[in-house]
């Protein structure tokens, strides 16, 4: 679209007839003298005539365009890409502020956030009155005009780092959505960030595909708020191996160090909290008190770009929970990423009882060293107290006995009477733990079965027969969800070639897990392994086939090369039948965190202290804790009866690692993201002026029309010198050819000029 900003001015193209009239006007009419001698000269005379209407048309035109340019130029015309509102009426404006925690980022003692609050608010001035206004932020809420200006400035001053974020393509999203629903013609969003790449993820381009040609004509300015040469040092998210230990092992903590910018070097520490009293973090997610020990230490040089692991090994922990944090012990630009919480749990080894038919020492043998092995017993390091007795005596213990156990492990059981399987669903349903190991004794005699409505409390399935593998073909553990707990300390060995080294020949098959059943590990073959029951606030798990069985051969788990893995399975699947490992003390920002309670506690008010110091009321349901509002980062405690002898559990949250990654956006990619969409990045007060004047009323052609008819001046004067060079008068006494004396009588009359 073409504009102009004096219109009237236009008029003056009219005296574009100028040079045509004073062509026709001092146009000579050569005299006509006949040589009936030179005749044979005609031919030449006609060619000469041409070329001499071409330069004049030629001319005539260069002269008449620059008279054109001129008046186009003054009158200050414009061009725009779409058909938009008036330059000083009112418009929809969403101004998107990044509000993710790396824009805390400080330089000249100012954070990119407040940058950008600042030239937002500047932003407001310049819109025109009555416009619909939008501040929207990267929380993931849906979006709303406000009142007015006034509303909109103080949105901006209110506005505070988010941990719990969108990408920024959601929040351009929102914006967007918002401005459809505005009557305003003319649409603007203004999007304030520092233009890192996590705020622009994969499949954005899809996103904003259909919204932006749906809105058709919205102008977007992306204001680059970002530092000028970034330099950060950060650490990377906890990896705590084992969130819950045992009494007598040692808490592992991992994490990375990154140096972003500058190189250099830096210390960090490991500290943890001194006493029952949570530690305090304030709002920029620095820790405010210094109740702490320092339990580790280490100080690392890094080059830009360089990352570098870190491992800290605490040992001698008493019972109960600890809370603390690792810091860079040097402040930065950027001190929210210098600081990670942590949670860990330090328990009484679970007492566990080991039932087997006789003679036990066949059965248990295998599985008890595997729990407790003789050199940590004897050192009193061992992490399980196993406790063996025969099948016979469970059905003579008590219920409560039976609570006297974290976990209890049935070892190739035949099938139980009634009443025993009712007690056992009974101890499960009141938080403890049971595993079930099928081996041939399953089969049963007397009529008995697995099959039976009491067994099937607890079993996940029913039994269908015994599935045998040929001996040179036999099939192997696979697991099915690594996200399970017992699951998840084998992340790192996904190979299935990892698991064949444990043979499997035989295993009851079980068709179809019941309801609420989940399968955790299957065969090879495509067969059911092992199974997870839920049963009140306990668990069953099921396993189809045994631990060690040497004389009937069903699997090579005690002799095999990779008997140890199995060790570490078997460890796993008690740890999480005792409560270890079943509740996650370590969260992002955002996550929900489930605390499981005493089954037998009466009292269901608990009491929850927030990194801040805020203490919230929580009420028990179904035997846990349910937190879902982990938006700050830090340490939570939750306690109920007292600091002695009272429940004390916690959790950590902290941010996800690409909250604070400074690595900005290739331009490439915006353009490929935006597709065909125009957009335009600003980085100061007056690039935004010119390059939304230039969006709303067109981009001036004056300059470009100057150049031009400069240009063609030039042009019409090298034509003009060139065609109509002077040429020496002939000699009175020649003899001139009629032609000739017919060209030089029109040529005074068009080197004339106008």
């Amino acid at each position: 679209m073409i504009s102009a900003t004096t219109p009237f001015l236009l008029l003056g193209t009219i005296f574009v007839a100028v040079p045509i009239i004073l062509h026709l006007i001092m146009r000579r009419q050569p005299k006509r003298l006949e040589f009936p001698a030179l005749r044979f000269l005609r031919k030449r005379e006609v060619s000469n005539r041409r070329k001499l209407k071409l330069r004049h048309l030629l001319l005539l035109l260069l002269r008449c365009g620059v008279i054109a340019l001129l008046a186009f130029a003054l009158a200050r015309l414009r061009v725009q890409s779409t058909v938009l509102g008036s330059a000083e009426g009112p418009v929809a404006a969403a101004i998107v502020i990044d509000t993710t925690p790396r824009m805390l980022y400080r330089q000249n003692n100012e954070t990119r956030l407040e940058a950008a609050q600042e030239m937002a608010t500047w932003l407001l001035t310049q819109l025109p009155a009555e416009s619909d206004l939008a501040v929207i932020d990267s929380r993931p809420v849906p979006a709303t005009f406000a009142l007015d200006a006034g509303s909109a400035q103080n949105r901006i001053d209110q506005l505070r780092p988010t941990n719990v974020a969108r990408p920024l393509v959601g929040s351009l999203r929102e914006a967007l959505r918002l401005l459809g629903e505005s009557d305003k013609q003319r649409k603007e969003v203004y999007v304030l960030t520092d233009l890192a790449q996590w705020s622009w993820p994969q499949g954005s381009r899809d996103q904003l595909e259909q919204q932006l040609s749906d809105l058709a004509g919205v102008s977007i300015y992306l204001i680059d708020v970002s530092a000028d040469t970034p330099s950060n040092f950060a650490l990377a998210e906890l990896t705590i191996p084992k969130q819950v230990i045992y009494q007598g092992d040692s808490l592992v903590i991992e994490t990375e160090l990154h140096c972003e910018g500058t190189a250099g070097e830096r210390k960090v520490e490991l500290h943890l909290s001194a006493g029952a009293a949570a530690l305090r973090v304030g709002l920029d997610g620095r820790p405010q008190n210094v109740n702490t020990r320092l339990r580790g230490s280490e100080t690392v040089t890094l080059t830009a770009g360089e990352s570098q692991p870190l491992r800290f090994t605490v040992s001698n922990l008493e019972v109960g929970l600890h809370q603390g944090f690792v810091k860079i012990a040097r402040d930065d630009a950027l001190g929210v990423d210098n600081f990670r919480y942590f949670s860990v749990e330090v328990k009484q080894a679970p007492k566990v009882l080991v039932v087997a038919p006789s003679p036990t020492e066949e059965y248990t043998e295998f599985f008890v060293e595997a729990l407790a092995p003789t050199s940590l017993q004897e050192r009193g390091a061992a992490p399980f107290r196993p406790q063996v007795i025969l099948l016979d005596e469970l059905a003579k213990q008590t219920l409560d006995e039976l609570g006297a156990y974290e976990a209890i492990c049935l070892l190739d059981p035949p099938p139980l009477d009634e009443e025993t399987w009712k007690q056992l669903a009974d101890y499960a349903a009141a938080g403890g733990g049971v595993a079930i190991y099928l081996g041939h004794n399953a089969a049963g005699k007397d009529g008995k079965t697995f099959n039976s409505p009491a067994a099937q409390q607890l079993l996940g399935g029913r039994l269908a027969r015994v599935w045998k593998r040929p001996d040179d073909e036999p099939t192997y553990l696979m697991i099915d969800d690594y996200s399970h707990p017992v699951m998840t300390k084998f992340e790192p060995h996904r190979s299935r070639t990892f698991w064949s080294a444990l043979p499997v020949r035989k295993y009851w098959h079980i068709k179809q897990p019941a309801a609420g059943v989940e399968v955790v590990m299957s065969f090879a073959d495509g067969h059911i392994a092992m199974l997870d029951r839920p049963l009140g606030a306990g668990r069953v798990l099921t396993m189809t086939t045994p631990v060690a069985d040497l004389k009937q051969k069903w699997n090579d788990f005690a002799n095999s090369n990779g008997a140890w893995l199995f060790v570490e399975l078997m460890e796993s699947m008690v740890v999480y039948l005792a409560g270890g490992g079943s509740d996650s003390l370590n969260h992002t920002a955002g996550a929900t965190a489930v605390l499981h309670v005493p089954a037998s506690d009466e009292q269901q008010i608990y009491s929850l202290t927030t990194p801040q110091g805020d203490q919230i009321n929580q009420i028990a349901s179904k035997n846990a804790v349910t937190v879902s509002s982990t938006y700050a980062i830090g340490n939570y405690r939750l306690r109920r009866g007292g600091d002695e002898g009272g429940f004390d559990r916690g959790f950590s949250v902290n941010l996800a690692g690409e909250m604070t990654d400074l690595t900005r956006i290739d331009p490439e990619q915006l353009d490929e993201i935006f597709d065909s969409q125009p957009y335009q990045i600003a980085r100061s007060r007056e690039e935004i002026v010119r390059e939304r004047t230039a969006g709303r009323v067109g981009r001036e052609l004056f300059t470009t029309f100057i150049v031009i008819v400069a240009v063609l001046l030039a042009l019409e004067h090298l034509l003009a010198s060139f065609f109509y060079r002077g040429r020496e008068a002939a000699p009175a006494d020649s003899e001139t050819p009629a032609s000739e004396f017919k060209h030089k009588q029109e040529e005074p009359a068009l080197a004339q000029g106008v």
